[in-house]
């Protein structure tokens, strides 16, 4: 198999980083929705757009003298789950969407219930227990940017938390950081068992270079794989 990037990367962001880094959804997708805890005076039903969730940010770290403002998680796919987006029923589609979403939900609440801490005392060096969950957006995006079928998503984290002693300051995000390559296991391992329980297919693992798990779905032809077309293939087309 040949070698895939991390299907879990995790970088900071500066608000106006986000606002240049964030593509305008494309046909079919959506704007964002919030996961943990939403800031004051936002409902957390309503869909958010990436300008929308940069100005809620800017108010809700005006206070919080931390950086960085934001966290950007990344959840890839492995290309083959990305070629059975394109070439697959409708059905299988929204199933397939089902599972990433699941997926994601799942790391997160693992990141949130163990690596999240707020920060206190002389530049920071102490750590305490927070009082409620991360707050942050999460982006779904079906396309790359060359308009490849590329599932993926975007978890932006605003770096804004309550600590145990009820003040607000930014998170403890070097310990957060420590947890990347935990999530990208835990994200791996909830994907293929959703693939396998939801869409009914198996996993070919293997381990790269970086010894994280990496996958491909099984009876996938790997010259789609590796050469996606730009536009969704229909169900039945014969394959280049």
């Amino acid at each position: 198999m040949r070698y895939a990037r991390p299907m879990f990367q995790m970088r900071s962001l500066t608000l106006s980083g986000f606002a240049q880094g964030c593509p305008t959804p494309l046909a079919g997708e959506s704007d964002g929705t919030w996961i943990g805890r939403t800031p004051a005076g936002v409902d957390p039903s309503t869909p958010v757009s990436p300008s929308q969730f940069r100005d809620i940010a800017a108010r809700a770290t005006d206070t919080v003298t931390a950086s960085p403002a934001l966290l950007e998680l990344t959840f890839d796919v492995p290309r083959s789950v990305s070629v059975l987006w394109a070439t697959q029923s409708e059905e299988i589609r929204v199933l397939l969407t089902e599972t990433v979403l699941r997926a994601v939900d799942d790391t997160l609440q693992m990141l949130d219930s163990s690596w999240v801490f707020a920060r206190r005392g002389a530049r920071g060096v102490a750590q305490i227990d927070v009082a409620s969950p991360i707050a942050g957006c999460a982006f779904l995006h079906y396309f790359d940017r060359q308009g490849k079928p590329a599932l993926h998503v975007h978890v932006d984290v605003i770096n804004a938390v309550l600590g145990s002693d009820g003040q607000v300051s930014g998170m403890d995000v070097p310990t957060f950081r420590t947890a990347d390559e935990l999530a990208h296991e835990r994200y791996a391992s909830s994907l293929m068992s959703g693939l396998r329980e939801l869409v009914g297919v198996a996993s070919e693992i293997s381990y790269g270079d970086d010894r994280r798990t990496h996958f491909e779905v099984a009876g996938v032809d790997p010259a789609l794989i590796w050469d996606l077309p730009r536009v969704p293939l229909t169900p039945g087309d014969p394959h280049p």
